[in-house]
């Protein structure tokens, strides 16, 4: 399994592409910077980790498998991260038994920001300093959101159906720290049977911290708002390649 990716903004946007493949290296057409891949990691069963925020359960996890800022580049300013004002470290993993990608994101930098208001996690938690996670699991390029043509209720009804939008935020100034941008509710649970998620924060609010996301998720290739029977579920496999953005 190989990770195609980019790093769009040094505040923490990663794209591209990540295509399940045992063997060998296939080339990377259409996005940038071309033929770049990132291997990810297939678990093997009973070795998957669990969501609590610890990464020693990714120790089996080889460098070779970790996406550092060092392998990225900031395509606004054109500069490499500066570690000492940013510095991130992702893994990517998935297990086939299980039909579940895992996700864990280690951020260290200078000033962490929380300062949305209690309630507000549907609305301005993406605001915050967070971990935001796009997957279109069967890479067919399907709108998240911003169906502005439609009405309030027929966005509803579509927002997050064809690719999922995930945002860990926090520390919470309440408990919500994990939402999912999609009217169902359903799939949007930090320890629900279709996503978990955990996030550690070590230091302060508006200074120096540490922050380790940590994501569990089935993936689906289209979305019923009304109950998980009504959608469809993504068969995760090997040599298919499957759109993300982090």
């Amino acid at each position: 399994m190989q990770i195609r990716a980019v790093w769009l903004e040094i505040i923490g946007i990663l794209a591209g592409y990540f295509i399940f493949l045992l063997l060998g290296v296939a080339p990377c057409w259409g996005h940038a910077p071309e033929s770049v891949t990132y291997k990810a990691f297939q678990f093997p069963d009973g070795l998957e980790p669990e969501i609590d925020g610890e990464f020693e359960d990714w120790s089996v996890v080889g460098p070779a498998y970790r996406i550092v800022s060092d392998d990225l580049r900031d395509l606004v300013g054109g500069s490499q991260p500066n570690d000492e004002d940013f510095y991130a470290k992702l893994m990517i993993g998935w297990s086939k038994t299980r039909n579940r990608l895992y996700f864990a994101a280690e951020v260290r930098d200078d000033i962490h920001q929380i300062d949305r208001a209690v309630g507000t996690a549907a609305t301005a938690i993406f605001l915050d300093d967070a971990f935001q996670l796009f997957i279109d699991a069967d890479h067919s390029g399907g709108q998240f959101a911003n169906f502005s043509e439609l009405s309030p209720e027929e966005q509803n009804n579509v927002n997050g159906t064809r690719a999922s939008h995930f945002v860990l935020g926090g520390p919470p100034p309440d408990e919500d720290f994990f939402v999912s941008y999609s009217a169902a509710s359903w799939y949007a649970l930090p320890d629900g049977p279709y996503t978990q998620a955990a996030l550690v924060h070590e230091g302060e609010i508006g200074g120096t911290s540490l922050t380790r996301y940590e994501v569990s998720l089935v993936p689906f290739d289209k979305i019923d708002v009304n109950a998980p029977f009504q959608s469809v579920e993504h068969s995760l496999r090997e040599n298919e390649v499957v759109g993300f953005n982090v």
